[in-house]
């Protein structure tokens, strides 16, 4: 890590100087106790609008403790294409990809859970409505200088 990098993206965060924290149920991140987890996650999921563009603000409702869920294209396994281009849109890590499991991102926004499910390589798509199409963002050209509203295709 050199001196930009941590300008960049660590000078604002803040790391908890708390000792002796606690954590509970470590047994939940167990992987079968997390499949069940997530499954139950997504069957009370809302599927967010996807004619929206998912880089506005207004993509994600201004609510309180709901679960929420998209579907982006990931063609396979290694394509994070979408991915990265809505990391950038949410504010958040885009350097390179981590935190997903199975094609799935789950995330906290704006006091929500919201699920990201890659579309058709996560096992999850099978969760997509048939009316749903997967949202996609490419990368941008020069030109453009940033991610910009989602083709859906």
């Amino acid at each position: 890590m050199n001196g930009y990098f941590h300008e960049a993206y660590f000078k604002k965060h803040k790391f908890s100087m708390v000792p002796g924290v606690q954590l509970r149920n470590v047994d939940g991140l167990k992987k079968d106790a997390y499949e069940v987890e997530v499954h139950r996650l997504l069957s009370e999921a809302e599927v967010l609008d996807h004619s929206k563009n998912p880089c506005e603000d207004s993509f994600l409702p201004d609510t309180e403790g709901h679960t929420y869920m998209a579907f982006i294209r990931m063609e396979k396994d290694n394509d994070f294409t979408t991915w990265t281009q809505l990391a950038k849109c949410l504010r958040i890590w885009d350097l390179d990809v981590c935190d997903n499991h199975r094609g799935l991102w789950r995330l906290f926004q704006k006091k929500n859970h919201f699920l990201v499910v890659g579309v058709p390589a996560s096992p999850y798509s099978m969760k997509k409505p048939p009316s749903v199409t997967p949202i996609f963002l490419e990368s941008p050209t020069k030109e453009e200088g940033g991610p910009g509203a989602a083709e859906q295709t």
